[in-house]
């Protein structure tokens, strides 16, 4: 008895012979409805295909869409090819249609103007970055992420370096680092001899380091700051004479 040859395995037969055929009609796995084109048509794939959509909105502007336009599915439905469905748009313009409606992203044209920093600084800035991401804060300036005031608790009326407050709150270095500034343009703080920081209201006790007399009685006068900026009350040994 002769056997029937299947026909899902017969080589050669394409298109509408190939019994596998659906209309040269098929959804790809983005969503798009792909169709049968010759291979020499500009909009094919190396298989054959092109994407319905743009053949579409080619031939409703009468020529093919280039590499820079998007076409935009009105409805939202990547299926729904019909004419009046489709738009031509540039890839910003697409973009555009397609971004949540919450987005704090620049807008196409739109003016990047001055703003003023929400930390109460007083310094002003451009509202969007390069990238068109909204701003409300300089850099480093964000103080509703940090709390400052166990850092400021710490430097007191001292002199204190980064790695000091990092070792006593428990605060990375790097952070800390982060903060310093933000500070500073608050004038909460201010810097003194180059990597040690004070509280801004005793700036002018350490630039200044006033003669003050020792607790002790005896009369004698010093500096009120020592070489590492503590504040001393009596000279070194008479804090036993009280």
């Amino acid at each position: 008895m002769t056997s029937i040859p299947d026909l899902k395995r017969l080589p050669g037969r394409k298109g509408e012979q190939n019994n596998m055929w659906k209309g040269g009609r098929s959804i790809a796995s983005n969503g798009y409805v792909l169709i049968r084109v010759d291979r020499s048509h500009p909009l094919s794939d190396s298989r054959g295909y092109a994407y319905e959509h743009r053949l579409v909105a080619s031939e409703k502007i009468g020529r093919l869409i280039t590499s820079l336009e998007h076409v935009h599915h009105i409805n939202g439905d990547k299926t729904d090819n019909r004419p009046e469905n489709l738009e031509v748009l540039t890839i910003a313009e697409h973009r555009l249609a397609h971004r949540n409606r919450n987005s704090r992203r620049k807008l196409p044209n739109q003016e990047n103007k001055l703003i003023k920093c929400a930390c109460g600084c007083g310094e002003t800035f451009a509202k969007f970055d390069l990238w068109g991401r909204q701003r409300t804060y300089m850099n480093g300036h964000n103080s509703s992420k940090t709390d400052f005031e166990p850092i400021l608790d710490f430097i007191g009326d001292r002199l204190v370096t980064v790695k000091e407050i990092s070792s006593a709150l428990g605060y990375p270095v790097s952070a800390i680092h982060k903060i310093m500034p933000s500070l500073q343009n608050q004038q909460k703080i201010t810097k003194i001899k180059g990597a040690k920081y004070c509280q801004t209201q005793y700036a002018h006790f350490y630039i200044s380091n006033p003669l003050i007399n020792c607790a002790c009685g005896c009369g004698e006068q010093f500096n009120k700051f020592d070489n590492n900026g503590r504040t001393r009350k009596y000279r070194s040994g008479h804090h036993f004479k009280k």
